[in-house]
């Protein structure tokens, strides 16, 4: 079973960001319908901006525990096991 895990503003500075990018979006789409410029390009990018801030919205920022898998190069103790020198 799909689970998406609903993780949306887990981190506010990319719920910002996300935030931000959608209604970047729909107001460039909004100004290019006005000024009767309605184009591919405007159309594109305006998709391109809300599919975007719908990303991320759902993402999570590095500093947010959970789910983050630690290389075993980064982990100190595995290096003081190993013997080698940072």
């Amino acid at each position: 079973m799909l689970s998406l895990g609903m993780n949306i503003g887990t981190s506010w500075k990319t719920t910002s960001a996300g935030i931000t990018m959608i209604v970047g979006g729909i107001t460039g789409l909004v100004f290019a319908i006005k000024a009767n410029n309605l184009s591919e390009p405007a159309i594109s990018a305006a998709v391109t901006a809300v599919l975007g801030g719908i990303g991320l919205l759902f993402a999570k920022d590095a500093a947010v525990t959970g789910g983050t898998i630690v290389s075993k190069n980064n982990d100190p103790d595995a290096v003081k096991a190993s013997g080698a020198q940072k």
